[in-house]
């Protein structure tokens, strides 16, 4: 051989090395601008495959990844690219014995290579390079074939295994990215049901919650506050002042924790519910000593308020009925002598001015006694004592109360009354506490001014009288609550709210009923019917027939008036102040008349010691009393006990003689 021969093929030697190192470092710019912007295991795969294919003009390229214990295709280019299930334990094959060695391993003639696997890909294969890729850890393998054998040289080993490395630490780079994206997924996914758990359970919570920025603007309000027609989206952002009135920043809240006000309570117009009173617990969300938020939580107490009200209400009530009660039993005693005797010497009076005169000291007693009943009647129920009575000329004494309040308001007051109604057998006084009631309520709600109308009528075994006005009329959503103790439209201090229910009860206690209708803007009429039942009238001019009744009274006034009235009725009578010398007398009398409160011995034992001494006078005995709250302690179940009749003082000589006629008539 030449020199110009040896020269030859050394300069196609170094131009071939060019080559490949051009080659080379192509693969590396490709490489090095491509995996630059690619972030997943697979993108870094198929980057790597797409350059190496392109730049070494290889038929088939491949990457398969380690997966536990066995090799599978991530990747791969040329004919054999849809063979991805293709697998490989580490070990098997070239690419196994290739990762297992950590080597490159170069095959030029694949037929006369005996680790060679010919698997059926229809793939063919002369030469075979196969690098394995390492991190910290194998990875996996990067496959190039060529259908020509002896197609790798030992210059691209050598290049390709540095290629290999770097691939290796961009795919742990990647796969630990996808590692701690999946966390951050993972951790997202968690912190968004937590805050969604928390959520429900802050929506669900019947209390408003909310937090307020340092500047004192809305940033939270749970759905709670929807409930009261507030919307949450229009809330957000606002001031806090605007919600309650009450201005809330850091300034604000330092002031209340040094006056120690933690719990306030506000009054809020709502929407949807009105004015509702809310108590308010503040408090403060801190990030160390930093103030993030205000948080507050505020229940709505406007019932409970109420209801405490009512029960101070209710208190006093009770408390006026036991003063009352005192005030009464000594009231009522010396009432009884003024109504008893008027009573008697209006019938021996000699002229007209002297019964008139007479007839006032009577009918001023029995007011007096009225008022007193009046009064009680707050604190205590009482059954109606029928009588027959003329509605006709109850509702014309009624509505005389009002006159001046009629003209004063502009209000126009029409009678239709039925003159042909029977008498019905009522409680007069309840019932007119009734038509007070219902007359009273129509007035307030004809505040510009309107017609009242009432009226009577009968039919059917039942009297009906009408309340009717022309005033603002009861909305829908409230006409089914008027009749419920307290509930009441009236502004605060303008009404208890028992005027309607101590009606109904009043009513239902005569075997009554009592409707409504109503129309906004147009009026309102309450319809009252009464069965005509029977009166507990007795005709208390008829004379007795020397009949003996034992008095017992520790009051000798009321005792003296007792005798005198039952003198004139044509009665024998005995009258003993002290009761235990009354059972001296026990073998004549044929009724007695007891007092229930007395010293020593009372009426209730009294009665006991009458009726095992003289058992015939059972049904016999008549109490009399001035306290009314005696029967809300166990009195009024003794009285039913015993059927006895009860008159409550004071009490005139012909209601006196009516029930001795009741009783004296059992046998």
């Amino acid at each position: 051989m030449s020199h110009f021969d040896l020269y030859k093929g050394f300069m196609a030697e170094v131009i071939h090395s060019y080559e490949e190192m051009i080659r080379a470092l192509s693969v590396f710019r490709r490489l090095a601008e491509g995996l630059g912007r690619k972030f997943t295991v697979r993108e870094i795969c198929e980057e790597v495959v797409n350059i190496l294919f392109e730049e070494l003009h290889l038929e088939n390229c491949s990457i398969m990844l380690l997966e536990g214990d066995r090799l599978r295709i991530e990747v791969g280019k040329g004919e054999g690219s849809g063979r991805s299930e293709t697998s490989l334990k580490v070990g098997e094959g070239i690419a196994g014995r290739a990762l297992k060695e950590g080597r490159p391993i170069v095959v030029n003639d694949v037929d006369r290579d005996k680790d060679f696997l010919k698997l059926p890909t229809f793939v063919r294969i002369g030469s075979l390079l196969t690098i394995p890729i390492y991190g910290s850890t194998p990875k996996g393998v990067i496959n190039m074939s060529h259908s020509r054998k002896n197609f790798f040289n030992p210059r691209q080993v050598d290049v390709l295994s540095l290629l290999s490395l770097i691939v290796g630490i961009l795919i742990e780079f990647a796969e630990e990215e996808e590692r701690l994206e999946a966390k951050v997924r993972e951790r997202t996914q968690e912190l968004e049901e937590m805050k969604s758990y928390f959520e429900e359970i802050l929506n669900s919570a019947s209390d408003l919650i909310l937090t307020v920025e340092r500047d004192g603007r809305i940033a939270f309000a749970n759905k709670s506050i929807e409930d009261f027609g507030f919307d949450i989206r229009e809330l957000r952002g606002k001031p806090y002042a605007l919600l309650t009135g009450i201005p809330l920043n850091r300034g604000r809240l330092n002031s209340l924790l040094k006056e120690g006000l933690l719990m306030l309570e506000v009054e809020i117009e709502t929407p949807l519910r009105g004015v509702r009173r809310f108590s308010c617990n503040l408090s403060t969300i801190r990030k160390g000593r930093r103030i993030l938020y205000f948080l507050v939580v505020a229940r709505d107490v406007t019932e409970k308020r109420k209801v405490e009200q009512t029960m101070r209400f209710m208190e006093r009530l009770a408390t006026l009925g036991e003063i009352a009660a005192g005030i009464a039993h000594e009231i009522n005693n010396r009432l009884v002598p003024v109504v008893g005797y008027a009573e008697m010497l209006m019938g021996r009076a000699g002229d007209e001015r002297e019964r008139r005169m007479l007839k006032m000291i009577h009918d001023s007693a029995i007011g007096c006694k009225s008022i007193v009943q009046s009064l009680l009647e707050f604190a205590r129920e009482k059954e109606p004592r029928k009588v027959p009575t003329d509605l006709n000329q109850l509702v014309e004494k009624t509505l005389s109360l009002f006159l001046y309040k009629l003209g004063g308001r502009g209000v126009k007051c029409v009678k239709r009354l039925t003159p042909t109604i029977p008498p019905v057998a009522v409680d007069p006084h309840q019932i007119e506490q009734v038509l007070i009631n219902l007359i009273n309520n129509a007035i307030h709600a004809m505040k510009g001014g309107g017609t009242l109308t009432v009226s009577t009528g009968y039919g059917e075994g039942a009297v009906t009288v009408k309340v009717e006005d022309t005033g603002c009329g009861i909305p829908p959503h409230i006409l089914n609550r008027i009749f419920d103790p307290f509930f009441t439209t009236k502004e605060p201090g303008k009404g208890t709210g028992l005027g309607l229910s101590v009606s109904y009860g009043i009513v239902r206690s005569h075997g009554g009923t009592i409707e409504v209708k109503s129309e906004v803007g147009r009026g309102t009429t309450f319809t009252i019917t009464l069965p005509l039942g029977h009166s507990e009238e007795v005709d208390g001019k008829k004379r007795g027939k020397g009949q003996t009744v034992l008095v017992v009274d520790d009051d000798p006034m009321v005792g003296e008036m007792i005798k005198e009235a039952l003198i004139a009725g044509g009665y024998g009578v005995r009258y003993i102040s002290d009761p235990v010398d009354s059972l001296n007398f026990l073998k004549d009398a044929d009724l007695v008349i007891m007092d229930i409160m007395m010293p020593g011995l009372d009426g209730r034992e009294l009665y006991k010691i009458v009726t095992e001494v003289r058992p015939e006078l059972k049904g016999r005995v008549i109490f009399i009393t001035g306290n009314l709250v005696g029967l809300e302690k166990g009195l009024k179940d003794f009285l039913d006990a015993t059927g006895a009749p009860f008159l409550q003082k004071p009490f005139g000589p012909s209601e006196l003689i009516r029930v001795i006629q009741r009783c004296a008539g059992k046998r």
